[in-house]
């Protein structure tokens, strides 16, 4: 399996998809149908992938990563409705930045314009969380301070922008964060 990742890394699709079928040949599991969808995207052919998917989807559970790359293959073959009804509730299992970014992307070529920010907003909120989770304090609140710039109403991003200006020693910066933030949720903690 990981010779057909690294083969679809480097756009050897054929190759890649030999293996994977003598892979699910012996016995599918969840990498090896989300290799082979992959590959069918690359291939042009969202019908397998989409099937293989469903399948899969339908067998597992959902879980965000065969959902994000199963609204893909909708896309891909002109559903865009599905799609954005799969992503849509990706997001309400797990926010990520690539998620809020195709979402964003299908709400702006819509011509939905609100919605399209409201998803910059997480994404951008999304990249904050994930700079945080890596120590980088100063790229994070400036992350946070976008997502905010484009919807202020954003409990998530003026707490963890509190918790950027607190672990920088800016304290009356942290507390005005954390007011903002229980003015808006008061139950937030």
């Amino acid at each position: 399996v990981q010779n057909a990742q690294q083969l679809l890394r480097s756009n050897q699709v054929e190759p890649a998809i030999r293996i994977l079928e003598q892979t699910a040949s012996v016995g599918w599991d969840q990498q090896t149908v989300l290799l082979m969808a992959m590959a069918e995207l690359k291939r042009s052919n969202p019908p397998a992938a989409i099937n293989g998917l469903e399948k899969l989807l339908k067998d597992r559970g959902n879980f965000p990563q065969g959902m994000l790359l199963l609204g893909d293959a909708y896309l891909a073959n002109e559903e865009t409705g599905k799609a954005r009804k799969i992503w849509e509730s990706t997001a309400a299992i797990r926010s990520g930045i690539a998620l809020h970014e195709r979402l964003g992307k299908l709400y702006r070529n819509a011509g939905d314009l609100k919605k399209s920010t409201e998803q910059n907003a997480l994404r951008l909120q999304a990249i904050g969380i994930a700079e945080l989770r890596n120590s980088n304090l100063e790229r994070a609140a400036v992350e946070f301070q976008q997502a905010l710039n484009e919807d202020e109403s954003l409990v998530s991003s003026w707490f963890y922008l509190g918790e950027c200006y607190r672990l920088r020693g800016q304290a009356e910066q942290a507390a005005t964060a954390y007011r903002r933030c229980l003015q808006i949720a008061p139950q937030h903690g």
